[in-house]
C-alpha cells in the first residue's frame, strides 16, 4: 500500500517452528536488510523455521518456511494497533493522546493529526527499548532516502507539558521527539526536563525539521555531535515563538535553539549554556543562505574553538539577522 516503507533497525529472531526453540537473532541493518546463520545437527534438522521481526515502537511481522540449507525469507511489518483517547486522526477531530504509550503510537500513524488532552510524565522512556528509550517519531534513513518516513500531519499541546522524556541514542543520527518532520504543524508544545543524546541532527523537538514550529518551550539538555540545537537540529522551516533554556553540548554546528538554520526564526529565544568545538552560537551554530533570524536572542554563556558567536556562530552564503541581540558571555579562538 502507500504507506509501504523499508524498516530499518527490526530485530529478527529464528525459531523452530514446532518447539519454539530459538536458533539465532540478529538485527536489520540501516537498508532494512538482513543475514542470519546458524548451525544444527543435520539429523535434528527441524522440517520448519519461524522467522519474526518486530522494530522498536514500530509493529512485527512473521513467516514461517520450510527449512532449507539456505532461504531468503521477505518480512512485512504491521504497524502496532495503538489506542488512543479519542479521536479519528482528522484535522477536525485529532487523535487524543494522554500517555507516552499514545505519544509513541504517532509513530504508526506519521501522516495524521493529534492533540495532548492531558500532561504527560515520561520518565519510564528512560528504561525503554534496553535504555535507548523514546523512539523519535518519523523515521530518517539519511538525505534523499527512500526509506524515510517524516511526520507530515500536526502536533497541538492544547497547554499541556511533556516532562522527562528520554533519549539514548548517542549514536544514532535524527534525533529528537521527532526524527524528521515535513510540512508538519507542531505547536503549543512544551517540553520539560528532557535528555536527550544523539550523533547527527539532534533537537529537543525534532532533529530535523521542514515544517512549522510555534509557541514551543523546552527545558533540560541535548548533546549531540554534528548539528545540534535545543529546539531542533537542522532547521529548513519556520520556527516562531519558541524558547529553549537548554543546555546544549556538541562538537561541529550547535546552537542554543537550533544548531544549522536554512529556514526562517523568528521572535525566538534561548537561554542556556551552549559548548562546542567549531561553529558554536547561542541561538545557532550557523546560518545559510536564504535562512533569516528576525526579532530573536539569547541570553546564555557559550564556549567553543573556531567560529563562537553569542548569537550565530557563523553566517555562511548570505544569511539575514534583523533586530536581534545576545547578552551572553562568550569564549573561544575566534
Amino acid at each position: 500500500n502507500g504507506d509501504s516503507v523499508l524498516v530499518p533497525q527490526a530485530e529478527i529472531r529464528v525459531h523452530e517452528a514446532e518447539t519454539g526453540a530459538e536458533l539465532a537473532t540478529v538485527r536489520t541493518d540501516e537498508s532494512g536488510t538482513y543475514e542470519v546463520s546458524f548451525d544444527v545437527d543435520e539429523e535434528e534438522a527441524p522440517s520448519d523455521l519461524r522467522v519474526t521481526a518486530e522494530a522498536d515502537s514500530y509493529g512485527s511481522g512473521e513467516e514461517t518456511v520450510p527449512f532449507a540449507s539456505e532461504a531468503t525469507v521477505d518480512l512485512t511489518l504491521t504497524p502496532d494497533e495503538v489506542a488512543f483517547a479519542g479521536g479519528d486522526g482528522t484535522e477536525s477531530d485529532p487523535y487524543q493522546i494522554e500517555t507516552p504509550e499514545q505519544l509513541q503510537g504517532i509513530n504508526s500513524r506519521p501522516r495524521a493529526h493529534y492533540v495532548l488532552t492531558a500532561n504527560i510524565d515520561a520518565a519510564e522512556t528512560s528504561d525503554w527499548n534496553d535504555g535507548r528509550g523514546f523512539n523519535p517519531i518519523g523515521r530518517w534513513l539519511g538525505f534523499e532516502e527512500v526509506g524515510n518516513r517524516p511526520f507530515t500531519g500536526s502536533l497541538d499541546g492544547n497547554g499541556h507539558v511533556i516532562e522527562n522524556l528520554s533519549i539514548n541514542r548517542s549514536s544514532g543520527d535524527a534525533i529528537g521527539l521527532f526524527a524528521s518532520v515535513r510540512g508538519a504543524t507542531l505547536e503549543d508544545i512544551t517540553l520539560t526536563a528532557v535528555n536527550i543524546r544523539g550523533n547527527s541532527q539532534v533537537g529537543g523537538l525534532a532533529g530535523i525539521s521542514g515544517g512549522a514550529v510555534r509557541a514551543a518551550e523546552i527545558s533540560g539538555s541535548v548533546d549531540g555531535s554534528f548539528t545540534t540545537g535545543g529546539i531542533v537540529g537542522n532547521n529548513a522551516g519556520e520556527i516562531q515563538d519558541a524558547h529553549a533554556e537548554v543546555s546544549v553540548d556538541g562538537d561541529d554546528t550547535t546552537g542554543g535553539l537550533v544548531g544549522a538554520n536554512r529556514g526562517t526564526v523568528r521572535e525566538s529565544h534561548a537561554a542556556g549554556d551552549v559548548s562546542g568545538v567549531e561553529l558554536v552560537g547561542g541561538l545557532t551554530g550557523s546560518i545559510h543562505e536564504g535562512s533569516t533570524i528576525q526579532a530573536s536572542h539569547a541570553t546564555g554563556d557559550v564556549s567553543g574553538g573556531e567560529f563562537v558567536g553569542g548569537l550565530v556562530g557563523i553566517s555562511l552564503q548570505g544569511g539575514a539577522i534583523e533586530n536581534s541581540h545576545a547578552e551572553g558571555n562568550v569564549s573561544g579562538i575566534r
